[in-house]
């Protein structure tokens, strides 16, 4: 009899322990593994199928994970997987930076800046990104992707300054910078067509345009400007205006 309570009593406990960890899990992996972690020991030692399976298969980090990991590999297949910048996975701690650059210049794929809204979040992230970068590893760049030679900063803010000043038609194959073309708008009308370059200032430095290699740069400077590729798809961009 003292035997079945304890086992009742462990799986009890397992279950406990695994119902915690998914509470926790969106605030604080970190926090959440040590309940996840009891709840697989709990389960071995009272040896149900059910414990052990509820414990494995159905933990937080085992789902969330597997999850992830085929969200992402969709996303590859259709050419819209993406990477967040320097990732933290801890539930704590300063954001993440803005990334430099648009696409991460060894993967090509895209880089979204976006805060994180919770732990699970960054979990999300560090699983999305390295299943991300491993099937380009394995299978090559995504669908889409730019995979020519990209100029750096200090190439690219040469090549424009050599180059002329931008004219509404430079500005038609980067539809979120169309509010620079008319110089003529009042600032509110401007910010209210300026979508994607968060914190830009308008009325600040001149826009240029100029070749590079193959490729056409669209621009301010080294500290921000836009890579078009031959047809006048944007391939990439570095920085922003307001820099």
């Amino acid at each position: 009899m003292s035997g079945m309570c304890c086992l009742s009593s462990s799986r009890c406990s397992g279950l406990l322990s695994w119902f915690a960890s998914w509470v926790v899990f969106p605030i604080c992996p970190l926090i959440s593994a040590p309940l996840a972690a009891i709840s697989l020991v709990r389960g071995l030692r009272g040896g149900s199928a059910m414990a052990i399976t509820r414990a494995t298969l159905l933990s937080p980090f085992v789902l969330v994970t597997a999850v992830t990991a085929f969200h992402t590999t969709l996303g590859y297949t259709h050419g819209v997987a993406y990477l967040h910048p320097d990732v933290r996975v801890a539930c704590c701690g300063a954001p993440s930076p803005y990334a430099s650059w648009s696409v991460d210049p060894r993967s090509r794929l895209p880089v979204i800046a976006e805060p994180a809204r919770n732990g699970a979040s960054r979990f999300m992230w560090r699983v999305n990104d390295r299943m991300a970068r491993m099937l380009v590893r394995i299978l090559g760049p995504q669908k889409g992707s730019w995979t020519g030679a990209l100029p750096t900063a200090q190439e690219a803010g040469s090549a424009l300054a050599k180059g002329k000043r931008a004219s509404s038609a430079d500005f038609l194959a980067v539809p979120d910078l169309t509010c620079f073309a008319n110089r003529s708008k009042s600032p509110i009308e401007i910010m209210a067509g300026f979508t994607l370059v968060p914190g830009a200032n308008p009325t600040g430095k001149t826009f240029m345009t100029s070749p590079w290699n193959n490729l056409t740069l669209l621009g301010t400077g080294p500290d921000f400007f836009v890579v078009l590729d031959p047809t006048g798809r944007e391939v990439a961009r570095f920085g922003d205006p307001a820099r």
